[in-house]
Order: structure tokens, then sequence, then C-alpha cells
């Protein structure tokens, strides 16, 4: 089940924490790219793995409740472990947010984090778009409807030319939960994704 905080706890913790891991020599969280199951869970414990739901049957896919270097503005960390490459892609999913029908407190955060990533990763990419009809799109009291229809996102985007601690993309997004909740997800892509990618696509598509 996923906690609630108020906005003002989410910044702090997002600009604290960020702030501490960017003082450790290792990559988001406290992971590094390539590093196997095995040394992610001696690192947190076998008690922060987390069911999954029971459609999840990738054996490379797990879910911790915590990281080597948390965030508390986060509740858990979603990984694609490859069994010859490690560690390939991360998603820390954050606690939900109480918001109005503006989202306003959903895009303050957002914007807080997207902040924090770019101190270390460079500035990103936002998009902030809205495919509903004007009267969803131009109002901000149906922000939150409109992100309910699927009609609006709000994206960050990072595409490295160089990886930084073996990370090549990076993804921050607002998500819808109720009409007056939500939450932000940042998604990472490490070295050996695209090939680990490719590999999968490749396995799915030869059983045509």
């Amino acid at each position: 089940m996923k906690r609630m905080v108020s906005l003002f706890a989410v910044i702090v913790l997002t600009y604290g924490s960020m702030a501490f891991a960017q003082d450790k020599p290792a990559g988001p969280f406290g992971f590094t790219a390539g590093m196997s199951r095995e040394q992610i869970i001696k690192l947190v414990g076998a008690s922060a793995i987390r069911k999954l739901p029971v459609s999840m049957t990738d054996p490379n896919y797990f879910a911790l409740s915590t990281a080597p270097i948390p965030n508390p503005a986060f509740e858990s960390y979603a990984l694609t472990v490859s069994p010859t490459q490690g560690l390939v892609r991360l998603a820390a999913i954050g606690v939900t947010l109480e918001t109005g029908d503006t989202g306003a407190e959903l895009q303050t955060a957002f914007h807080g984090v997207v902040s924090a990533i770019s101190r270390k990763y460079g500035e990103a990419k936002v998009y902030d778009t809205c495919s509903g009809n004007s009267t969803e799109c131009d109002n901000s009291e149906f922000w939150m409807m409109s992100l309910k229809s699927k009609n609006r996102e709000l994206i960050a985007l990072w595409i490295l030319k160089q990886p930084v601690n073996g990370v090549t993309a990076i993804e921050a997004m607002v998500n819808y939960t109720t009409m007056n909740s939500g939450y932000i997800d940042v998604q990472y892509e490490f070295i050996g994704f695209d090939q680990y990618n490719a590999a999968k696509k490749a396995k799915q598509d030869a059983s045509y």
C-alpha cells in the first residue's frame, strides 16, 4: 500500500536525501550498473524484497522496499537485473501526495525532483502536454481530470551523451492515483539496457 505524505515533507526529503546521495561514490540510490541480484540483496537484506503480483512472471524483475541509499520521498524500488549484464534498469516509485483539482502539489514536487536530478545529470527536457479538448487543457481546475483521462503528461527526460555512474537515460513522470492524489516515479536506464531489451524482444518475436 502506498504511503501518503505532505508536499512539504517530500520537498525536504527529496532535496536533502538526493544531496546526501550525491556525496556518495555510487549510482542512483546507491545502486550501481551491472550489480547482480545477490550483490543488491546483500546490501539491503532479504527482508526488503517485496512480493510481486502473480501476473509478474519476468524472472529478471524484482522489487524492494528500500535501497542502499534510500530516499524517503520514494516508497519502493523496482529493478531489472540481467543474468549476464547485471542491473540494467531501476525505477523509484514515489509516495502518494495529496493534491487539489489543479495538481499544484504534484507539479511542485515533480519540479523539485527534476531540479535535484538535474544538478547531477544535467538539464532535462520537460514535456508538459495536453491532448484533450480546450476546456480540459486550458483550465487549471481540470488538470487532474486530464491526467486521469491520460490526455495530459508531465515528463522529464535526460538522454546522456556520456554515461554518469553507468546511467544512460532517466525519465521522471507524474502519475495519477485518484482525483486528489498522485505520485512521481523516476526510471533509470543503465549501460546494457538497450542490448537486454533487444534480446528480450527478439526472444518474444521468435514465438510467432
